[in-house]
C-alpha cells in the first residue's frame, strides 16, 4: 500500500508498521524506562538476598524482561508520538504564515496594494454596526 511521501507517512511502509526515525526516542523516555528496570532489578537481587525463600527466581527475572519488553515499547511508542507531536508543529507554524499571507492577498489588490472593493465594503458595513457617540457622522464616499 503506497503511502504519501514526506513527513510521518513516509517512513510508513504499510498500513500497520510505522518506523521510528533514528533519532525518535528522546532521553527522558530511555532514562526512565532504565531506571525502573534498575529498581525492579534491584528489588530482585535484595529479595534474593535477604528472603529467598519467598520468591522464585526465574518468575521474578521473566517478569523483569516481560517489563523490559513493554518499558521499551512504550518508549518507541513515546518517540513517535514526541517526533509526530514536532511535525505537526512545524507544519503548523506554515499554515499559519501561509494563512497570513492568503489573507493579505485576500484583501489588497494585486496591482496596486490597496484594499480591494470587497474588503472596503465589509469595512463600511462593520463601521455601519458600530453605535456612533451621539453627533458623530459616517461620512459615504
Amino acid at each position: 500500500m503506497a503511502m504519501k511521501s514526506g513527513g510521518f507517512f513516509s517512513r510508513c511502509t504499510s498500513l500497520y508498521f510505522c518506523s521510528a526515525p533514528s533519532a525518535s526516542i528522546p532521553a527522558s523516555f530511555l532514562f526512565i524506562s532504565a531506571f525502573a528496570l534498575l529498581t525492579y532489578g534491584v528489588d530482585i537481587v535484595l529479595l534474593n538476598i535477604f528472603r529467598s525463600q519467598d520468591i522464585n527466581l526465574k518468575i521474578e527475572c521473566f517478569h523483569w524482561f516481560g517489563l523490559a519488553i513493554v518499558l521499551i515499547s512504550v518508549s518507541f511508542i513515546g518517540g513517535n508520538i514526541s517526533s509526530i507531536r514536532r511535525e505537526l508543529s512545524v507544519s503548523r507554524k506554515k499554515l499559519q504564515s501561509s494563512l497570513k499571507v492568503i489573507r493579505e492577498m485576500a484583501i489588497h489588490d494585486d496591482l496596486t496594494g490597496f484594499y480591494n472593493r470587497s474588503h472596503l465594503m465589509d469595512l463600511i458595513e462593520s463601521e455601519n454596526i458600530v453605535p456612533y457617540a451621539p453627533g458623530l457622522f459616517f461620512l459615504w464616499l
